[in-house]
């Protein structure tokens, strides 16, 4: 493998991983935003429960669309893993023969 191919592989590896690590920070941020929806759910079960008026479809929409979003971001964080991975073995593959 020539110096170029080398390089040219580090580049696509770098570009992965900032992949990888935006994914992460995004599904952190989903995370995070699935919590308080479920947080708010709780307040709005115990209100309904009081016989004030709620708020509950919205919420039950904004945790599903959460939910949804999220197992996105997981997937693509799996599948951005598994290209960093392969590219790896791919080029020891390559190194080795």
């Amino acid at each position: 493998m020539e110096n170029n191919d080398f390089d040219k592989l580090i580049e696509i590896q770098v570009e992965i991983a900032d992949q990888i690590l935006a994914i992460a920070n995004e599904i952190k941020y989903y995370e995070k935003q699935e919590k308080d929806m479920i947080t708010k759910r709780e307040r709005e079960l115990y209100k309904h429960v009081l016989g004030c008026k709620d708020e509950q479809v919205e919420t039950e929409f904004a945790i599903h669309y959460i939910q949804v979003k999220l197992q996105q971001k997981r997937d693509l964080y799996t599948h951005l893993k598994r290209a960093f991975q392969h590219r790896s073995d791919e080029y020891l593959q390559v190194l080795h023969r």
